[in-house]
Protein backbone atom coordinates (compact mmCIF):
# COMPACT_ATOMS: atom_id res chain seq x y z
CA UNK A 1 0.00 0.00 0.00
CA UNK A 2 2.98 2.34 0.93
CA UNK A 3 4.59 1.84 -2.52
CA UNK A 4 1.64 2.60 -4.21
CA UNK A 5 1.34 6.08 -2.31
CA UNK A 6 4.74 7.04 -3.01
CA UNK A 7 3.99 5.96 -7.04
CA UNK A 8 1.27 8.34 -6.91
CA UNK A 9 2.55 10.91 -4.91
CA UNK A 10 5.77 10.82 -7.67
CA UNK A 11 2.99 10.73 -10.27
CA UNK A 12 1.12 14.16 -9.31
CA UNK A 13 4.65 15.95 -8.27
CA UNK A 14 5.81 15.03 -11.93
CA UNK A 15 2.59 16.35 -13.83
CA UNK A 16 2.36 19.33 -11.19
CA UNK A 17 6.05 19.96 -12.76
CA UNK A 18 5.46 19.69 -15.89
CA UNK A 19 1.89 22.03 -16.12
CA UNK A 20 4.08 24.77 -13.99
CA UNK A 21 6.19 24.55 -17.16
CA UNK A 22 9.38 23.72 -14.65
CA UNK A 23 10.28 21.07 -16.87
CA UNK A 24 13.71 22.80 -17.90
CA UNK A 25 14.62 25.66 -20.88
CA UNK A 26 13.40 25.09 -24.25
CA UNK A 27 15.94 23.46 -26.44
CA UNK A 28 18.26 26.50 -28.05
CA UNK A 29 17.03 26.85 -31.68
CA UNK A 30 19.36 29.22 -34.04
CA UNK A 31 17.03 30.62 -36.53
CA UNK A 32 14.82 31.90 -33.33
CA UNK A 33 17.58 33.37 -31.64
CA UNK A 34 18.96 35.32 -34.52
CA UNK A 35 15.78 36.63 -35.14
CA UNK A 36 15.53 37.92 -31.60
CA UNK A 37 19.45 39.29 -32.23
CA UNK A 38 18.43 41.30 -34.97
CA UNK A 39 15.12 42.43 -34.41
CA UNK A 40 17.06 44.00 -30.90
CA UNK A 41 19.59 45.42 -33.59
CA UNK A 42 17.39 46.96 -35.64
CA UNK A 43 15.46 48.67 -32.53
CA UNK A 44 18.62 49.92 -31.40
CA UNK A 45 19.66 51.67 -34.84
CA UNK A 46 16.13 53.02 -34.41
CA UNK A 47 16.79 54.40 -31.18
CA UNK A 48 20.21 55.82 -32.79
CA UNK A 49 17.99 57.50 -35.31
CA UNK A 50 15.69 58.82 -32.83
CA UNK A 51 17.45 59.56 -29.65
CA UNK A 52 15.51 57.48 -27.63
CA UNK A 53 17.90 56.71 -24.55
CA UNK A 54 16.00 53.62 -23.54
CA UNK A 55 16.03 52.10 -27.16
CA UNK A 56 19.71 52.49 -27.44
CA UNK A 57 21.04 52.57 -23.84
CA UNK A 58 18.21 51.27 -21.52
CA UNK A 59 18.37 48.44 -19.27
CA UNK A 60 16.67 46.34 -21.55
CA UNK A 61 19.71 46.64 -24.17
CA UNK A 62 22.53 47.10 -22.15
CA UNK A 63 23.73 44.51 -19.56
CA UNK A 64 25.09 46.16 -16.53
CA UNK A 65 29.19 45.47 -17.35
CA UNK A 66 28.71 46.69 -20.79
CA UNK A 67 31.42 48.79 -22.73
CA UNK A 68 31.37 51.08 -25.37
CA UNK A 69 34.86 51.31 -27.51
CA UNK A 70 35.15 53.78 -30.48
CA UNK A 71 38.48 53.79 -32.22
CA UNK A 72 39.31 56.50 -35.02
CA UNK A 73 42.37 57.85 -36.63
CA UNK A 74 44.89 55.50 -34.07
CA UNK A 75 42.66 56.98 -30.87
CA UNK A 76 40.27 54.67 -28.74
CA UNK A 77 37.67 55.75 -26.40
CA UNK A 78 36.31 53.37 -24.25
CA UNK A 79 33.06 54.30 -21.86
CA UNK A 80 30.93 52.20 -19.10
CA UNK A 81 27.34 52.40 -19.06
CA UNK A 82 27.14 55.16 -16.42
CA UNK A 83 29.46 57.68 -18.54
CA UNK A 84 27.41 56.82 -21.86
CA UNK A 85 24.14 57.09 -20.55
CA UNK A 86 25.53 60.20 -18.62
CA UNK A 87 26.71 61.88 -21.79
CA UNK A 88 23.00 60.93 -24.03
CA UNK A 89 21.44 62.58 -20.98
CA UNK A 90 23.29 65.73 -20.88
CA UNK A 91 22.88 66.02 -24.46
CA UNK A 92 19.28 65.11 -24.97
CA UNK A 93 17.69 68.51 -24.87
CA UNK A 94 20.15 69.60 -27.62
CA UNK A 95 19.14 67.09 -29.78
CA UNK A 96 15.75 67.36 -29.08
CA UNK A 97 16.11 70.66 -29.96
CA UNK A 98 17.86 70.26 -32.90
CA UNK A 99 15.46 67.93 -34.77
CA UNK A 100 12.72 69.94 -33.80
CA UNK A 101 13.73 73.07 -35.10
CA UNK A 102 16.57 72.75 -37.72
CA UNK A 103 14.71 69.78 -39.47
CA UNK A 104 17.90 67.24 -38.18
CA UNK A 105 17.39 63.36 -39.26
CA UNK A 106 20.28 61.07 -39.17
CA UNK A 107 19.99 57.39 -41.15
CA UNK A 108 22.36 55.26 -39.04
CA UNK A 109 22.51 52.35 -42.81
CA UNK A 110 23.93 48.94 -41.56
CA UNK A 111 25.44 47.50 -44.57
CA UNK A 112 27.12 43.56 -44.88
CA UNK A 113 28.38 40.93 -47.32
CA UNK A 114 25.60 38.56 -47.27
CA UNK A 115 23.88 39.40 -50.39
CA UNK A 116 20.54 40.67 -48.74
CA UNK A 117 18.55 42.92 -51.53
CA UNK A 118 17.77 46.27 -51.21
CA UNK A 119 21.46 46.37 -48.78
CA UNK A 120 23.38 49.13 -51.15
CA UNK A 121 27.01 50.16 -49.90
CA UNK A 122 27.96 53.95 -50.08
CA UNK A 123 24.37 54.85 -50.79
CA UNK A 124 21.48 55.27 -48.53
CA UNK A 125 19.08 52.09 -48.25
CA UNK A 126 16.69 50.93 -46.14
CA UNK A 127 17.72 47.39 -45.32
CA UNK A 128 19.87 46.60 -41.84
CA UNK A 129 21.63 43.97 -43.14
CA UNK A 130 23.74 42.31 -39.85
CA UNK A 131 25.69 39.29 -39.91
CA UNK A 132 24.74 37.12 -36.80
CA UNK A 133 27.15 33.90 -35.38
CA UNK A 134 26.68 32.17 -32.25
CA UNK A 135 29.06 30.85 -29.84
CA UNK A 136 26.64 28.52 -27.51
CA UNK A 137 23.20 29.24 -26.00
CA UNK A 138 23.98 31.88 -24.34
CA UNK A 139 27.23 34.31 -26.32
CA UNK A 140 26.25 35.65 -29.70
CA UNK A 141 28.08 38.48 -31.61
CA UNK A 142 26.70 40.65 -34.59
CA UNK A 143 28.77 42.40 -37.23
CA UNK A 144 28.11 44.90 -39.75
CA UNK A 145 29.46 48.01 -41.73
CA UNK A 146 27.57 51.12 -41.34
CA UNK A 147 27.25 54.87 -42.95
CA UNK A 148 25.96 57.66 -41.61
CA UNK A 149 23.64 60.29 -43.53
CA UNK A 150 22.70 63.58 -42.42
CA UNK A 151 20.16 66.21 -43.30
CA UNK A 152 19.20 69.79 -41.34
CA UNK A 153 17.08 72.31 -43.04
CA UNK A 154 20.03 74.21 -44.00
CA UNK A 155 22.71 70.87 -44.52
CA UNK A 156 21.15 68.94 -47.87
CA UNK A 157 21.07 65.27 -47.10
CA UNK A 158 25.24 63.97 -46.88
CA UNK A 159 27.04 60.96 -46.24
CA UNK A 160 29.06 62.22 -43.15
CA UNK A 161 30.43 58.76 -41.59
CA UNK A 162 31.05 55.21 -42.05
CA UNK A 163 32.76 52.37 -40.42
CA UNK A 164 32.35 49.30 -38.73
CA UNK A 165 30.33 47.98 -35.42
CA UNK A 166 31.29 44.96 -33.87
CA UNK A 167 28.40 43.97 -31.09
CA UNK A 168 28.78 41.06 -28.45
CA UNK A 169 25.59 39.25 -26.64
CA UNK A 170 25.08 37.90 -23.87
CA UNK A 171 21.68 36.04 -23.00
CA UNK A 172 20.22 36.54 -19.61
CA UNK A 173 16.93 35.85 -17.99
CA UNK A 174 15.26 38.72 -19.84
CA UNK A 175 17.05 37.81 -22.99
CA UNK A 176 19.59 38.84 -25.31
CA UNK A 177 21.31 41.92 -23.73
CA UNK A 178 24.65 43.82 -25.53
CA UNK A 179 27.52 43.07 -23.11
CA UNK A 180 30.39 45.05 -25.48
CA UNK A 181 30.56 46.96 -28.93
CA UNK A 182 32.93 48.52 -30.82
CA UNK A 183 32.69 51.00 -33.34
CA UNK A 184 35.26 51.81 -35.89
CA UNK A 185 35.21 55.27 -37.57
CA UNK A 186 36.86 55.82 -40.95
CA UNK A 187 36.57 54.35 -44.53
CA UNK A 188 39.03 51.95 -44.06
CA UNK A 189 36.93 50.48 -41.69
CA UNK A 190 34.22 50.32 -44.59
CA UNK A 191 35.07 47.34 -46.14
CA UNK A 192 32.58 47.48 -49.21
CA UNK A 193 33.00 48.20 -52.80
CA UNK A 194 30.54 50.78 -54.04
CA UNK A 195 27.36 49.27 -55.73
CA UNK A 196 27.81 51.17 -58.90
CA UNK A 197 29.60 54.42 -59.86
CA UNK A 198 27.51 56.84 -59.18
CA UNK A 199 25.99 55.66 -55.81
CA UNK A 200 28.73 57.47 -53.91
CA UNK A 201 26.74 60.96 -52.55
CA UNK A 202 29.45 62.60 -50.41
CA UNK A 203 32.67 60.48 -50.69
CA UNK A 204 33.62 58.27 -47.15
CA UNK A 205 34.46 60.17 -44.41
CA UNK A 206 38.24 60.79 -43.48
CA UNK A 207 40.12 58.83 -41.22
CA UNK A 208 41.36 62.27 -39.29
CA UNK A 209 37.36 63.31 -38.33
CA UNK A 210 38.46 64.42 -35.11
CA UNK A 211 37.63 63.31 -31.24
CA UNK A 212 34.08 61.94 -30.97
CA UNK A 213 31.47 64.04 -28.66
CA UNK A 214 28.89 62.04 -26.61
CA UNK A 215 27.24 58.76 -26.66
CA UNK A 216 27.99 56.25 -29.93
CA UNK A 217 29.90 59.21 -31.50
CA UNK A 218 27.22 59.17 -34.94
CA UNK A 219 26.36 62.15 -36.43
CA UNK A 220 28.81 65.25 -37.05
CA UNK A 221 25.98 67.96 -38.18
CA UNK A 222 25.06 70.36 -35.87
CA UNK A 223 24.12 73.95 -35.74
CA UNK A 224 27.65 75.28 -36.86
CA UNK A 225 26.96 73.45 -40.29
CA UNK A 226 24.58 75.93 -41.41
Amino acid sequence: MRTRYCAVVSMLVLAGILLSGCSGPPPFSEPIERTRITNALDAWVDGVERYDIDAMAGDAVLAPHFTLVMSEAGYTYTKDVRRLRAELEADRAWQETFREHEGYVMRLDIDGVLGIPGDLAYSRDPVDAWAVSFAGATKASATSFFEVFEKSTYVPLRRSDSGSIDIEFTKTSAGWKMSEMHIRFGSSFYGLEPAHAGAVEDGPAGEAAGLRGVGFGMGKLSTTSI
